[in-house]
């Protein structure tokens, strides 16, 4: 008999919500957050294109995480003038939130995948690797949370049957328990939200 997995499910393109930047200089998709309403969430997953050199939305009271998808590369310049360059696709930069930071951009625009946490309240695990074909991970997070930057990708959470997830689809699954997860295929972007204070819920 087939073990039944944990609760999941797979959002579409048409389910994400355009909004402007905070800044107002320019637009994000938001893929999905928790809680879906109010001005304050525990966490954020969205894709930006940057078409300009340019500060940075301040984000104070969150860690920023933020994963190349697609351009010639980008510089990020921090309040201390540190400076982290990603040039290769799904190259991985984590940052607080209230910087200030710029990005400066090398020949051109450059379209970002952004998970953004709550400080204090939760904490994110990213993987990504443009070079792997998939990757095995156990999790004991209360959400995991898998995007398909590329093409289609095939997920087992500890089933016998295979998931199916379209390129440009994203994967939450909330684990009642550790979970064994697989991920077949290029171009994954998995994130594990820890929750770091009892205040956190999960209702997706």
């Amino acid at each position: 008999m087939t073990k039944p997995g944990p609760p999941h499910r797979i959002y579409q393109p048409t389910e994400f919500n355009k909004l402007p930047w905070k800044n107002g200089l320019g637009f994000t998709t938001e893929l999905l957050r928790q809680p879906a309403q109010g001005d304050v969430f525990d966490w954020r997953l969205s894709i930006a294109r940057v078409d300009q050199d340019g500060p940075f939305s301040n984000f104070s009271g969150y860690q920023r995480t933020l994963v190349l998808l697609g351009g010639n590369g980008i510089t990020l310049i921090h309040r201390d003038e540190e400076q982290q360059y990603l040039g290769q696709r799904l190259a991985s930069a984590s940052f607080a939130g209230e910087g200030p930071t710029s990005a400066t951009l090398k020949q051109g625009p450059i379209e970002d995948f952004n998970i953004i946490t709550r400080t204090g309240i939760c904490i994110a695990q990213t993987h990504c690797d443009a070079d792997l074909t998939g990757i095995e991970i156990d999790s004991k997070a209360a959400q995991l949370l898998v995007y398909a930057s590329g093409d289609d990708l095939a997920i087992n959470l500890g089933r016998t049957t295979t998931l199916p997830l379209p390129g440009g689809h994203l994967l939450a699954v909330s684990p009642q328990q550790a979970m064994h997860c697989v991920i077949e295929g290029k171009g994954y972007i998995a994130v594990e939200i820890h929750y770091t204070s009892e205040s956190g819920t999960e209702q997706q």
